[in-house]
């Protein structure tokens, strides 16, 4: 017997259980669920990249990106099924402006590869920071040393300070006014290390940081005092973190 196809195809169509809401209904809430979702994803993934920026800009910008994508959820209905439909008309255009928005974020304001100091005389810079890190800072804990040692460094990277480490520590020269920048360059006493044992880990630290084989504690602080002092030159720089016994300073 030949088989009716009408009644055939009425057979196997799937049941609707939708079939009491009209169809632009449905179609709003599915367009809402697709707009709550896209929203999550975007806040996921900016959530994820701020963790892995750095430098305060970054920081800033994306705490913004993630609020803006927070108040995304609390938008009307209306605009909520529009961005939806915007997304699920045109899925592939609209998900690579977004992941182009996201990239340019990171290559303006992400993290950086940090400048590379460039030694002309190396020994004479190793000595010069060896001699720094004694001088200043022999009876702090490691840390401290490796603080006292990269701001040598960071002033020399910075173009408003001299380019060698060893000019950045005789910066103002030996004058009884003590203009220099570092008071045992200036003191009028000897340099030469008596603490054989203090003297032999500042050349260690002092090689660690020459060759890159130690983090920037202070996160590229360029000034520095004891805490058992108040220059007045403090009130115009961003204090940053204190270590051992330095407070240590940012550029305003």
């Amino acid at each position: 017997m030949a088989r009716d196809p009408i009644s055939r195809r009425s057979r196997n169509r799937r049941p609707d259980r939708d079939t009491g809401q009209p169809e632009g209904a449905k179609r709003a809430r599915r367009l809402r669920a697709a707009a709550v979702l896209l929203g999550r994803a975007a806040k996921a993934l900016a959530s994820r990249l701020l963790r892995i920026a750095r430098g305060r800009a970054a920081r800033r910008l994306w705490r913004l990106l993630v609020l803006g994508l927070k108040g995304l959820g609390r938008l009307g209905a209306a605009t909520a099924a529009g961005f939806g439909r915007l997304g699920l008309r045109y899925p592939g255009p609209v998900l690579a402006l977004f992941l182009a928005f996201l990239t340019g974020v990171v290559l303006v304001y992400g993290p950086r590869p940090p400048a590379t100091y460039v030694a002309v005389d190396t020994t004479a810079d190793l000595e010069c920071l060896a001699l720094n890190i004694y001088h200043e800072a022999r009876s702090e804990p490691e840390a401290g040393k490796l603080a006292v040692g990269h701001v040598v460094l960071n002033r020399a990277l910075d173009p408003r300070f001299p380019g060698s480490l060893c000019e950045v520590i005789k910066q103002g020269g030996e004058s009884p006014l003590r203009a220099c920048q570092f008071s045992w360059w200036c003191d009028g006493k000897s340099d030469l290390p008596r603490d054989d044992d203090a003297w032999a880990q500042s050349r260690i630290l002092a090689d660690l940081i020459f060759n890159g084989g130690s983090r920037d504690p202070t996160g590229g602080a360029l000034w520095y005092h004891a805490d058992y002092v108040d220059p007045p030159w403090r009130d115009k720089l961003v204090e940053g973190p204190k270590i051992g016994r330095h407070l240590f300073y940012f550029a305003n």
